[in-house]
């Protein structure tokens, strides 16, 4: 592990990341703390907590979004894969069943 300090709404954090990785945890704590920035701009969060906890929520909710819409499109991938798949050989194999079940009735019947 790698020690590190994070500056995020101007107060310093230290903490570890796995070594390799210090440029991309950087780079996710500015991303932080330009949000934290945004929230006390605003006005919507004041004081060193709140905006850090409001900051929080909303990456929260991207991160749920993000999760949602990939669910949805691997159903959607899911289901085009499976339409362009064709019949199974489970169900061709019915089919087939099916098909020698009617001669067989038509030439009883017939």
């Amino acid at each position: 592990m790698t020690a590190l300090n994070l500056t995020i709404n101007g107060r310093t954090y230290a903490v570890s990341c796995p070594k390799g990785q210090e440029g991309s945890v950087g780079a996710l704590a500015e991303e932080v703390d330009a949000l934290v920035r945004e929230i006390v701009g605003s006005g919507a969060a004041s004081g060193e907590v709140q905006p850090l906890v409001l900051a929080a929520l909303m990456l929260a909710e991207e991160a749920r979004k993000s999760r949602e819409d990939a669910a949805q499109l691997r159903a959607q991938h899911a289901a085009t894969a499976l339409a362009q798949e064709g019949p199974s050989a489970a169900q061709m194999a019915a089919a087939k069943a099916l098909a020698d079940i009617a001669g067989q009735i038509h030439s009883v019947a017939g």
